[in-house]
């Protein structure tokens, strides 16, 4: 459990007990101490318990009903459509690679964590289905390894993934760049075109557990256009 469900939790239990201790204190004509005394007694307990999981139980279900609106957005020039957050909405835009156009996204001011996102469509290389896709992801992520100055070799720490219809290998690292630690979620995948796709996260250190949900989300509806 981490420290933000720990405190949710502490919080609600919190605020259940309060209630019940305002209810007493009204009961026994705002004598402070009394209701302090009756409020710690076996049925003012049951209740604050009760009132805790009421409110737990309609919390998750409120969750379950809000989703997060989300853009499903054309990026002609990437040639793909992708799952943008809505709200707030991301910043977004394109930057040209050597036989591509890189999609780069990006959080908006406030929001937590601050993350990035570059994902390129390589429309230009095909990876037949006789080839194995280890051994592609293995080169593929060696190269963005040495591109952010990360030594050693992908392989022993690549993890087979599917992403709905896209499969192939996620990796995670941890940089320091003047100073700073990032980490890094590394992906390459295979479109069931046989097109590959790459996927860079990068976000603050320590915080790549709270943006994952999302990044799994944006790599599991990219879609040619």
């Amino acid at each position: 459990m981490d420290a933000y469900i720990a405190g949710m939790l502490a919080g609600r239990l919190f605020l259940s007990f309060f209630i019940v201790y305002l209810v007493l204190l009204v009961v026994h004509r705002f004598k402070v101490k009394l209701a302090l005394r009756r409020s710690l007694r076996p049925l003012p307990l049951t209740a604050t318990v009760v009132l805790f999981l009421l409110g737990l139980a309609a919390g998750v279900q409120a969750e379950e009903r809000v989703e997060s609106p989300v853009l499903l957005t054309p990026v002609p020039a990437a040639g793909i459509q992708l799952y943008v957050p809505a709200q707030p909405e991301w910043i977004m835009g394109t930057s040209p690679r050597s036989d591509a156009v890189a999609v780069i996204m990006s959080t908006p001011v406030n929001y937590y964590p601050p993350t990035a996102i570059e994902i390129t469509y390589h429309p230009r290389w095909l990876i037949p289905e006789d080839e194995p896709l280890l051994q592609v992801a293995v080169g593929t992520l060696n190269s963005v390894r040495e591109k952010l100055g990360v030594k050693g070799d992908s392989e022993p720490g690549l993890r087979a993934v599917s992403y709905g219809s896209l499969e192939g290998y996620e990796e995670q690292l941890s940089v320091v760049s003047e100073e700073k630690g990032y980490q890094l979620h590394s992906f390459f995948g295979r479109m069931p075109s046989g097109h590959p796709v790459t996927v860079l996260t990068m976000t603050g250190e320590g915080q790549l557990t709270h943006i994952k949900p999302m990044i799994d989300k944006i790599i599991r509806h990219i879609k040619i256009i």
